[in-house]
């Protein structure tokens, strides 16, 4: 500036500028101050709206992972909260759960209950544990392990319920299942006891009525042309027959007979049984055969027929309420190719096949799926064991046949059994004495623990014309073998002894004399003549009791 103004401006503007410059620095410092300050507050609620996204996205990814049912309510009974899996329960997504109530999920019934429930929690603050069936929308009824409590803010504030349920369905089920095995294994239990039972006295049963016809067959032999005494004979072998019979449908009961299978007619052998089946299924159902004239032969052993029809007819009777109507019918049958294609692996061919048909309740399309698996059973506790239908199952198909069954509910079932027709011929032999015996020669070895038994047999064998040596133990047949020079022909061995079995005996007799034939003879069957349930290839068994044509025949079959 000139000289001359420049000191006249100075001193004018000095005062005003020394004056104002402190005030607008201040001011200039506080509106800074404060931009710095509120920029420091917006970092730091930036921060924390981070935080609190990044706690609650955790919380989120936590309850959806959870596969639990998690939901919470505010005190008016509207869901404020829930995770995944409760809103996936209730078919629909999480955002459309809040805001809503029980009731635009549940029926009347379930809502006034859980309001009751969730009400009583609010006032007594106690939290409720229980298992409870729901009935979720849309699906079958599930089993829930709950867990409901108040929920409350850090200040104590109460904001509402808040609960947990799991689904244990299936663990219900299986503790159901296992339950239910334990009674069937219990139930079986009893069953292989009185099966146990009724086998041992069948065994000694048989023992007693070998003797019976032994010694009548003997006298009968001895009486000649004495009609009378011939006649009482005659009577007590028919009734020592049939209790025979009945002795073996005990054992088919047990489970214990030998499984020898026979060509035979099963006209016959229904009509047999039709006595015995009626006093099975009462006096208020009627029993009606229908037999196919002219049947073909099967081949299979006739204590596995009983059990068929025994258990078909009894199942038949349980699903009658009051008077009905059970029908067996026989029948030749021929099954095509597209037949046995849509039955399974049957092969084409000629069957004879016998049905068991009843007007009772009838079967639902599930429970058919199922009717023969082992300890399945419609029947309550203690009523069946789910056995039957199984057992008859496995015989049919070890016989090679197919079993089918035709029924709706209301409207009675049919159980119908397809057997494979046998070409061979029918064993003809017959028990009684008119037939001429066999009589030969040749030294037998007698080993029977029944005395009686062994001197009946012994007698029957002399009176054949064989040579016998008898013992009544294992260690006693095996000194006495030892000691005999001359060939021993054929060994007629019980099965079952108390010091070992015929098969271990035979065993070693063999050793030492292997052109020995060898036949086993019992009432009762062990596990190591009938392995798998049917005997061995090569074994030769002769059922006790039996007559003196059948011991004649039987012998000489063995022995060539």
């Amino acid at each position: 500036m000139p000289e001359n103004v420049r000191y006249k401006i100075l001193a004018a503007v000095t005062l005003p500028v020394l004056s104002v410059f402190p005030i607008c620095s201040l001011l200039l410092g506080m509106i800074l101050c404060r931009q710095r300050e509120r920029r420091v507050a917006e970092v730091a609620l930036e921060e924390h709206r981070h935080l609190l996204d990044r706690e609650r996205g955790l919380l989120r990814s936590l309850l959806n992972a959870i596969p639990d049912l998690i939901f919470v309510k505010n005190t008016a009974g509207e869901y404020v909260e829930c995770n995944k899996a409760f809103a996936q329960q209730l078919g629909v997504s999480e955002k459309d759960v809040i805001g809503k109530t029980d009731q635009d999920f549940f029926s009347e019934e379930v809502v006034e209950k859980l309001r009751q429930e969730e009400q009583e929690i609010l006032s007594s603050g106690k939290p409720v544990d229980k298992e409870e069936r729901v009935q979720f929308p849309g699906q079958r009824e599930r089993f829930m392990s709950t867990h409901k409590a108040v929920f409350r803010g850090l200040n104590g504030t109460l904001y509402g319920v808040a609960g947990i349920a799991r689904d244990i369905t299936e663990t219900k089920r299986a503790e159901q299942e296992r339950e239910l095995l334990q009674a069937q294994l219990a139930q079986a239990q009893k069953i292989e006891s009185v099966g146990q039972l009724a086998g041992g006295i069948a065994h000694d049963f048989n023992n007693m009525l070998a003797i019976i016809l032994g010694q009548a067959d003997l006298a009968e032999l001895k009486l000649g042309n004495q009609e009378r005494v011939a006649k009482a004979i005659a009577e007590i072998k028919n009734a020592a027959k049939r209790s025979s019979d009945l002795t073996q449908q005990l054992l088919a009961f047990a489970r214990k007979q030998a499984i020898v299978p026979k060509v035979m007619d099963l006209n016959a052998r229904v009509s047999g049984m039709v006595k015995m089946l009626r006093r099975v299924i009462g006096e208020d159902i009627d029993l009606k055969l229908v037999l196919g004239p002219d049947l073909w032969k099967v081949k299979m052993d006739s204590g596995q027929v009983d059990q068929i029809l025994t258990n078909l007819c009894v199942n038949a009777r349980d699903a009658i309420d009051g008077h009905g109507q059970i029908i067996i019918e026989t029948q030749n049958v021929l099954l095509d190719e597209a037949w046995c294609a849509a039955h399974g692996q049957l092969p084409p061919g000629e069957y004879v096949a016998i049905s068991v048909s009843d007007d009772g309740r009838g079967i639902d399309r599930e429970t058919i799926e199922q009717i023969f698996e082992p300890f399945f059973t419609t029947k309550r506790q203690g009523e069946g064991t789910g056995l039957g239908l199984a057992t008859v199952y496995g015989i049919v198909t070890q016989n090679q046949g197919y079993i089918d069954v035709v029924s709706r509910p209301g409207q009675g079932s049919i159980f119908k059994i397809y057997l494979p027709r046998t070409k061979e011929s029918e064993d003809g032999r017959g028990s009684a004495l008119e037939k001429r015996l066999s009589h030969g020669q040749g030294t037998i070895l007698l080993v029977e623990d029944e005395q009686a038994v062994l001197s009946l047999t012994e007698e029957m064998l002399k009176e054949l014309g064989y040579k016998v040596l008898s013992a009544s133990s294992p260690k006693q047949v095996l000194e006495l073998a030892a000691n005999y020079s001359e060939p021993i022909h054929l060994l007629l061995t019980d099965v079952v002894m108390p010091e070992s079995n015929g098969l271990a005996l035979s065993k070693q007799l063999l050793k030492y004399r292997s052109e020995m034939k060898v036949l086993f003879m019992s009432g009762y069957t062990a596990n190591v003549i009938a392995q798998h349930g049917i005997l061995e290839e090569g074994v030769d068994l002769i059922e006790k009791p039996f007559t003196l044509q059948a011991l004649s025949e039987k012998v000489r079959q063995v022995m060539g």
